[in-house]
């Protein structure tokens, strides 16, 4: 944990803890910056234009990634509970045979 250091501004003492905030607040906005660059310069399809210049296009873009995503996450809890359910069929049947074919073995 960091110890916030007391910080003067023009003849006053400032909250040490808001300056704690400022520091993460400017930590985070590098990071959410990092993400986008990285975002609009990834070579996958559709990834850049979630972070696109025209305001509909993000929209209609994150809508179809989070409904894309939401099928896929359907689809592989589907699975595993299909999977892990155990589901079995059996089916016997039995065939009485009077007479049984020998080979000829020479």
């Amino acid at each position: 944990i960091r110890q916030p250091a007391a910080v003067k501004m023009e003849g006053y003492q400032r909250d040490p803890l808001a300056a704690v905030a400022e520091e993460d607040q400017k930590e985070k906005l590098s990071l959410l910056w990092l993400l986008r660059v990285s975002a609009v310069n990834c070579s996958g399809h559709g990834i850049p234009k979630l972070f696109g210049e025209s305001h509909s296009r993000k929209v209609v873009w994150r809508v179809i990634v989070l409904v894309c995503t939401a099928l896929l996450v359907y689809q592989v809890v589907d699975l595993f509970v299909h999977v892990f359910a155990y589901p079995t069929t059996l089916s016997n049947s039995e065939v009485a045979l009077n007479t049984m074919a020998f080979p000829s073995v020479t």
